[in-house]
Formats: C-alpha cells, structure tokens, sequence
C-alpha cells in the first residue's frame, strides 16, 4: 500500500505545485487531507482528544496498551506549510509510533 500511497503523493503534490491560485491549492489540500483521513485507520487501544493550548489547537493521542510507558510523550509537529495535509492525516501513523515504541501519548 505504501507504494500506492506514494504516488499518489506525488500526483496530488504536482497538481499543488501547478495551481497558482492559492483558492485552488487550498481545495486540492483540502481534497487530499480527506482522502487520507478515510485510509488512515487508528490502531487497537488508541484514542484521540482534541484540546486547545494556549489558543493552539492539538490533538493528543493516547496508547492505552498496558505496556505504555506513561512516563514518556512524543510531540509530533506535522509539515505541509498550512496547505497540504493536517494533523488528522498523521493520527493513525502517530498512534502506530506510540503503540510500537511503548510511548503513552504523542
């Protein structure tokens, strides 16, 4: 899947680099974080919960696996330039980084 995932990437990021008009490249963003958002699925024993700090809104994903090192959290900052992608296409792929290093919260 992940070749799959790939190109499509890629044909999405070439249609964002072709558009010139921001009102365009914002729409083919929000197309794309969509469609990744329906691929994405979060992994066994892990919640999400949106909160806001200090006017900043996050999302805190919690591994309720018995082994989870409580002790430990992962502060995951996604890229995109505010116009590809949002923190919901890196919620299952966060979770899985939590669930496989032991990590409690990201």
């Amino acid at each position: 899947m992940s070749k799959s995932v790939t190109l499509f990437l890629r044909l999405c990021q070439g249609r964002l680099l072709a558009a010139r008009n921001p009102e365009k490249v914002w729409r083919v963003g929000e197309r794309v974080t969509n469609l990744l958002q329906k691929l994405s699925r979060m992994p066994a024993g892990c919640t999400v919960q949106h909160r806001t700090v200090n006017g900043v809104p996050v999302e805190i994903i919690e591994n309720h696996s018995a082994h989870a090192n409580t002790s430990q959290t992962l502060l995951f900052l996604h890229g995109g330039g505010f116009a590809f992608g949002s923190a919901a296409n890196y919620r299952a792929f966060v979770a899985r980084l939590c669930k496989k290093s032991g990590i409690a919260r990201a």
